[in-house]
C-alpha cells in the first residue's frame, strides 16, 4: 500500500470522459469544508463498526486484565472467525513483600531481626499426621528427612587418642561408621536420609551448612511448583537463594580469605541468609543431626553429651564479638523448644541402648553452645558428642561393633520419639 488507501492507483488507464458541469450546493463549500465532512463521515463509519465489539468485550469481561510484577498488562487475545475469543490466564509473579520494620536496635547499637517470619508462611507441617504415623505404622518416619552430618573427614581426623601416628582411635572413622548404621536404621523406619559425607573425604564446615540449606531450598521450590503456590519467595527466587550457597561447596574451605564462607561470612545474618533460614524454619519435618566424639586433656571425663544452639546463645555471642550497628542483624528465630526437645530425645534414646555412656564425672548432659553448624542454619538440629576418645570406658564402646550398633539404634529411637511428640 503506497497511497494509504489500501491499493495502488491503476497505471496506463484510459482517460475518463468529463461530464458536463452541473451546479450543486457543494460547489459553494470550500475545499476545507469538504475535507472536514469526509473526515466526520469516516469517524462515524469506524465507530459504527467497532462499538458493538467493544461493548461485547466489556460485557463478557469479569475481571481486570492481569498484570505482571512490573505492572504491565498482559497481551490481549485476538478473536478468530472460526472460534471464540480466548483470553490467556496470566498468574502475576509476586513482588517481594512490603513488611513492617524487621530490625530492632537494642542497647549499645546491636541490631536483631524480629521474632516474626520475614516471608509468607507457604509450607506447614501436619504434626498431627506425623505423630499419628510415628506411633505405630510400618514406616513411622515416612515423610521425615534426616540430614546426618558425620564430623571431620579427609585430612581432618578430629579427636584422636593417643596423639601420635599410631592412634588407637580416630574420630572421623568412628562417626562415619556410626552414621552409616544410623542411615540404615532410619531408612528401615521410612525416613529419607541425606548425608553430608559417606566416605573419608574432607567437607568444610560451611560446605556442610550449604548442603543442608540447598537440600531444604530445593525441597521448598519443588513444593511451591507442585502446589502452584506464588507465596514469596516463589520457586524461582528460592532456587536463586540456593545458588548463593553453592560457592561454599565449590570452594570447600573454612578459611576466611578463601570465599568458602559465602554469604555466611561476617557477623549476624544478611537479608538473603535471613530469608534462607526463614524457609528452613518452616520445614519442621526436616532435622539435622551432627555426630562427633569428644576429647579432653584429662582421661577422666566421660559420657554422652548433646549440644544445641539457642537464640540467646547466638545473640550473646554476636554481641560480645560484633561492632555494634556495623554488623548484620543477629538472627533470632530458632526453634529453641524444638532443638532442646530433640537433644533430650536423642540423649534418652542413646542412653536407652547404651547405658554405659552415662557420665560418672559430672559431664553436662545437654549443652547450649554457640556452634556455627547450628547457628548458620535454622532446622531443628543438634550435635551429638557420642563419648570421649580420651576415656578408656567410652573408647571401648566407640571402637566395638556392638557399641556402634547400639549408639546407632539409640539415635534412630531418639528421632522416632521426637516425632512421636515425646
Amino acid at each position: 500500500m503506497k497511497n494509504g488507501q489500501g491499493r495502488e492507483p491503476l497505471k496506463n488507464a484510459p482517460p475518463r470522459r468529463r461530464s458536463p458541469p452541473r451546479r450543486s450546493p457543494l460547489r459553494r463549500l470550500s475545499r476545507r469544508g469538504i475535507v472536514a465532512i469526509v473526515a466526520m463521515f469516516v469517524v462515524v463509519v469506524v465507530a459504527a463498526v467497532s462499538l458493538p465489539a467493544l461493548l461485547g468485550s466489556l460485557a463478557t469481561s469479569g475481571s481486570p486484565t492481569p498484570t505482571d510484577g512490573a505492572g504491565k498488562g498482559s497481551p490481549s487475545a485476538t478473536s478468530s472467525p472460526s472460534g471464540p475469543t480466548v483470553t490467556p490466564t496470566v498468574t502475576p509473579r509476586p513482588l517481594a513483600p512490603v513488611l513492617p520494620p524487621q530490625v530492632t536496635i537494642l542497647a549499645g547499637g546491636y541490631r536483631v531481626y524480629g521474632q516474626a517470619l520475614g516471608i509468607a508462611p507457604a509450607y506447614t507441617v501436619d504434626w498431627s499426621a506425623l505423630r499419628t504415623r510415628a506411633a505405630g505404622t510400618v514406616e513411622p518416619l515416612q515423610g521425615v528427612v534426616v540430614i546426618l552430618d558425620p564430623g571431620h573427614g579427609g585430612q581432618d581426623g578430629g579427636a584422636v587418642y593417643p596423639m601420635s601416628n599410631k592412634a588407637e582411635i580416630i574420630e572421623k572413622q568412628v562417626v562415619l561408621a556410626v552414621a552409616l548404621r544410623v542411615k540404615t536404621d532410619l531408612e528401615a523406619l521410612g525416613a529419607t536420609v541425606v548425608m553430608t559425607r559417606t566416605t573419608d573425604t574432607w567437607v568444610s564446615l560451611y560446605n556442610r551448612i550449604a548442603r543442608t540449606g540447598i537440600e531444604v531450598l530445593e525441597r521448598h521450590a519443588d513444593f511451591l511448583s507442585a502446589t502452584g503456590s506464588r507465596a514469596w519467595p516463589d520457586a524461582e527466587e528460592t532456587l536463586r537463594l540456593a545458588a548463593l550457597l553453592q560457592p561454599c561447596i565449590d570452594i570447600n574451605s573454612d578459611k576466611l580469605t578463601s570465599g568458602g564462607l559465602g554469604i555466611m561470612r561476617g557477623l549476624g545474618a544478611t537479608p538473603d541468609l535471613r530469608t534462607i533460614m526463614d524457609v528452613e524454619r518452616m520445614h519442621g519435618d526436616v532435622v539435622f543431626v551432627a555426630l562427633h566424639c569428644n576429647a579432653n586433656n584429662s582421661v577422666i571425663p566421660n559420657g554422652l553429651e548433646v549440644m544445641y544452639t539457642s537464640n540467646r546463645t547466638a545473640y550473646r555471642s554476636d554481641r560480645t564479638t560484633s561492632e555494634g550497628s556495623t554488623a548484620h542483624p543477629t538472627y533470632r528465630f530458632y526453634d529453641d523448644e524444638g532443638r532442646k526437645r530433640l537433644a533430650q530425645a536423642l540423649y534418652d534414646g542413646i542412653i536407652g541402648t547404651t547405658p554405659d555412656l552415662v557420665t560418672t564425672t559430672g559431664v553436662s548432659l545437654l549443652v547450649d553452645q554457640n556452634l556455627a553448624v547450628l547457628r548458620e542454619m535454622n532446622l531443628v538440629g543438634v550435635l551429638v558428642e557420642m563419648g570421649y576418645v580420651t576415656n578408656e570406658r567410652d573408647r571401648k564402646i566407640l571402637l566395638s561393633e556392638e557399641g556402634r550398633d547400639r549408639i546407632a539404634t539409640g539415635v534412630a529411637n531418639g528421632l522416632l520419639a521426637y516425632f512421636k511428640g515425646g
